[in-house]
């Protein structure tokens, strides 16, 4: 099994704390029970009328001031936050005690550190705690539009912008955009030692043009007053690209925000087509559209315990999808999928990993041609029904 990290990945393991899977096992059930959670439109309306509300940023020092070694965690701030480190429990507990009579707001990368404090803190008597779904990484996806009040309030220290992969799409259509695809040519190519940078695919019509090259030999052929928007498959490479580029004079450069990889896992299929993915991936909400309109095969290829949910590592054990079949990835066999070739099969696991592209492979293999993954894995779901209010998406899970 290919197990090559990227940067983000090693972010989400270093800093998010305890991993993603461990936000997850909680399955949000503490979500306005132990404490309360509101979305960030809610909390900036509430800013808005009271400048003497009590909130915390909970990020490392480096995230907070925007020189994070993890460039993709580098996402600027709301002004005037109290700011914490939620690493640093015991050092900064005598500030939250302080303001234990309060109501105190609370906010992360991606609200799972948020939502951990913000249990620490029922669990110590604190009665008036409010998570800020989604954290600074929501708030900056979902842009302007979807919060107006962020102008006043937001403030950064990156040079380049940030742009949502809700908004990437947009950029293609612009002749005046330059947008350059800096993967490594492998990357590109789709034949590096990693499944998940392959399967991301390729977007027809950009300047591929790899990082070292672009910012030591060929920036020259470039507009500097033409905006210009970078990308990779996880955004963590684009960022230095960007400040090398604003320093040799450009001035209106952007990054996609969390790469490739966040664009596949926030915009429909439909909403992509410009992204030629290796495989086909769906989100969850087309998946229960075209569950309206066919029978779906339903895949599970995750280990036996994880799919019954009986397996010994607690935050394996996050449900599963209805009406799924479990098929470990060892226990594909071509004549297993005889019966299938005729219909529309999904595959899913937890989170992407690097069996379910072999899976898909194998699938290849057997000349199976109608079939999609998840994108996101069994995990996004959870995390989009509680971040993003999208209830309907339980529909799926048992």
């Amino acid at each position: 099994m290919n197990t090559t990290l990227t940067k983000v990945r090693k972010l989400i393991i270093l800093l998010i704390s305890f991993s993603f899977y461990a936000s997850i096992a909680q399955d949000y059930t503490a979500d306005n029970r132990l404490y309360k959670t509101i979305d960030w439109d809610q909390f900036l309306d509430k800013l808005s009328k009271n400048s003497k509300l009590i909130f915390f940023d909970i990020r490392t020092p480096g995230e907070r001031s925007d020189t994070s070694q993890y460039s993709a965690s580098n996402q600027g701030r709301i002004k005037n936050a109290i700011q914490t480190d939620y690493f640093d429990f015991n050092k900064y507990y005598p500030e939250y005690l302080k303001h234990k009579n309060d109501t105190i707001y609370l906010y992360c990368s991606h609200s799972m550190r948020s939502r951990r404090l913000a249990k620490q803190l029922a669990d110590s008597s604190f009665t008036k705690v409010v998570n800020i779904n989604g954290g600074m990484s929501y708030l900056n996806l979902k842009g302007r539009k979807s919060f107006p009040l962020k102008d006043q309030f937001y403030e950064t220290s990156i040079k380049y912008k940030l742009l949502s992969a809700l908004d990437f799409g947009k950029t293609l259509n612009d002749k005046n955009v330059q947008v350059i695809d800096i993967r490594p040519d492998s990357v590109y190519k789709g034949i590096s030692k990693s499944s998940a940078d392959n399967r991301i695919g390729f977007i027809k019509g950009v300047i591929h043009m790899p990082a070292e090259k672009l910012v030591s030999e060929r920036f020259t052929m470039f507009n500097k007053s033409k905006p210009i928007v970078l990308f990779d498959n996880w955004g963590d490479e684009s960022p230095a690209v960007a400040n090398q580029l604003i320093d040799k004079g450009f001035t209106d450069v952007s990054v996609l925000h969390f790469g490739l990889d966040d664009l596949i896992d926030r915009v429909p299929s439909a909403q992509r087509v410009f992204l030629k993915t290796k495989y086909p991936m769906l989100l969850a909400e087309e998946l229960l559209a075209k569950q309206e309109k066919e029978k779906i095969v339903i895949v599970d290829i995750r280990p036996r315990s994880e799919f019954t949910n009986t397996d010994t590592v607690a935050w394996k054990n996050i449900g599963k999808i209805k009406d799924a079949i479990n098929l470990p990835l060892s226990e594909f066999r071509k004549e297993t999928f005889t019966q299938y070739q005729h219909s529309t099969i999904l595959i899913y696991d937890g989170r992407m990993n690097d069996e379910l592209y072999e899976a898909a492979q194998k699938l290849n293999d057997y000349g199976l041609q109608n079939f999609n993954l998840l994108a996101g894995g069994l995990s996004m779901i959870h995390w989009r029904i509680a971040n993003q209010h999208l209830n309907n998406l339980g529909q799926l899970l048992k």
